[in-house]
């Protein structure tokens, strides 16, 4: 019969603020309120609580282009039977002036060939440890900006999920993890800092980069409370410029630095938490001796240490952003082709004895560990693929030794058509049920239907079994036997590029009768 009045909570009158809106954003029941910062493109979401309102800032829209009918909707509904996993792919680096623009764009052809969806590019800049001062460039062991801008182009052209990111190392490449600076060379360092990874951001604003990564392990500094508002100042200039996500990454043993989440984790403008992921996963007794693929005692072992590694990032990163979470990238994964490699990932001269299968194997246990976790972990990036001026990294992997070529063989598996998530291989002869609890149980098989049609054209009859039963079952794939032999090797062979080879219809047909 009435309204009792009551102060829920205070935006900036100074700010204009467009497209506000109520709706239900957080899925908690309770309506919240949306607007959108016209100067800046910020949109601020009040988060109901059922008594007073929690701010924070969701996104960016470029403030540039004129918006218009903004409204709101659940245009990517979610479903609590489907399951995802991470984009997996590699980074592109180089540590030699003169490698050329053209071997960037080279590079992204190579991973596109093998069939990676995602690439990371990896600019650096050297820093005095004793002044803070960024030293200028050009430098012999520093490529060209404008030539990652060449990769980055082509990468954008072929559809590629692109993270930029921005390092800081000693000239020495000793661990910039340990760098710490006192006054004056800490304001000396973050100034030059600032300009140039906002210059990197403004490129990749341009270009149309997906995510900038700052800090890449300088967790020395910002673990230090004392640089919490240099850190502020940085962030902000960065995200100014950049509309797309942001994310620092910080080393395995150091993302959960309660320092570090409050200078990063839990500012405005940080979106994704990233986490160079190099943990043990092996003892040196369970290493050894020099192992053969697939060892599926030694992948269930270290899957083991890797679920509970991702369980307890997952987790950590869920309790950020006053318990809205953040989503994970694993912005660097790696191992050397040498024994031991699984006991200290981070060292890639353990040993000197060659073992290229032992991390082939630990790549199957991550790959087995990371299953169904894409809605939190939403890229995995190898470090690092062959590129000219990497000659001697023992992390080098290309096509053609093992680990490159499994990890090719997994993404080719894993982006065709997304067969392996959709289906399992526990069927019949020639069948291939949908995975249990999946939402391809309830679903109709587009590809058996056209199946079914085609083969009326040449006048088939409707069958007992198979893609030609009068009535076909949901969440079923049926394969020739053919391709039944290892149905999740590869796509069925009844496509090629995109379309129905009608070759391979007519083999399959003749096994019908």
């Amino acid at each position: 019969t009435g309204f009792a009045n009551a102060k829920w909570t205070r935006w900036n009158p100074s700010l204009e603020l467009v497209d506000v809106m109520a709706a239900d954003f957080t899925g908690d029941g309770k309506a919240d309120i949306a607007g959108r910062v016209a100067t800046s493109g910020d949109w601020w979401v009040a988060e109901s609580t059922g008594n007073g309102f929690t701010n924070a800032k969701w996104t960016r829209w470029n403030p540039t282009l004129a918006w218009g009918r903004v409204l709101v909707g659940n245009f990517a509904p979610a479903h609590d039977d489907e399951v995802s996993d991470p984009s997996v792919g590699f980074t592109l680096v180089s540590w030699w002036e003169d490698i050329g623009d053209e071997a960037w764009s080279d590079g992204v052809n190579e991973l596109d060939q093998a069939g990676f969806p995602s690439v990371q590019f990896v600019t650096f800049r050297f820093v005095d440890e004793n002044t803070g001062t960024i030293l200028p460039l050009p430098h012999e062991k520093i490529p060209s900006i404008e030539g990652i801008e060449v990769g980055i182009a082509r990468a954008k052209e072929l559809g590629k999920s692109i993270t930029w990111s921005t390092f800081v190392e000693l000239p020495d490449f000793s661990w910039r993890g340990y760098l710490t600076f006192d006054e004056p060379s800490a304001d000396e360092f973050f100034q030059g800092y600032t300009e140039y990874v906002v210059d990197v951001a403004m490129r990749a604003e341009l270009l149309g980069v997906d995510r900038v990564v700052v800090g890449s392990e300088l967790d020395g500094i910002a673990g230090d409370p004392a640089h919490l508002h240099r850190w502020d100042g940085f962030l902000n200039a960065v995200d100014s410029v950049f509309s797309g996500d942001l994310g620092y990454a910080a080393n395995w043993d150091r993302y959960n630095d309660p320092n570090i989440a409050a200078a990063i984790w839990n500012h405005d403008a940080i979106d994704f938490m990233g986490v160079d992921a190099y943990p043990p996963v092996a003892l040196t007794e369970e290493a050894n001796p020099i192992q053969a693929f697939p060892d599926e005692t030694f992948i269930a072992l270290m899957q083991g240490r890797w679920s509970t590694f991702l369980d307890e990032v997952s987790s950590f990163a869920a309790q950020q952003k006053g318990g809205r979470g953040m989503p994970v990238v694993l912005t660097e994964v790696g191992f050397s082709p040498n024994n031991l490699t699984t006991t200290a990932p981070w060292d890639g001269n353990v040993t000197e004895v060659p073992d290229p299968y032992e991390r082939v194997n630990a790549y199957e246990a991550l790959l087995r560990a990371t299953e169904g976790r894409g809605d939190q972990i939403r890229e995995v990036l190898v470090w690092h693929w062959d590129m000219p001026g990497t000659t001697g990294s023992p992390y080098l992997h290309n096509a053609n030794e093992p680990a490159g070529a499994f990890l090719a063989s997994f993404v080719s598996q894993s982006n065709v058509s997304q067969v392996t998530q959709a289906f399992s291989s526990g069927g019949r002869l020639g069948e291939l049920p949908a995975r249990p609890g999946t939402d391809t149980v309830h679903r109709s098989d587009l590809l058996i239907a056209v199946m079914h049609e085609s083969g009326h054209v040449p006048g088939h009859d409707h069958a007992e079994s198979g893609p030609m039963e009068p009535a076909l079952a949901p969440g079923l794939r049926w394969l020739s036997d053919l391709d039944a032999i290892s149905p999740l090797a590869d796509e069925p062979a009844l496509l090629a590029d995109g379309a129905l080879e009608p070759a391979r219809l007519d083999a399959y047909f003749a096994t019908l009768g």
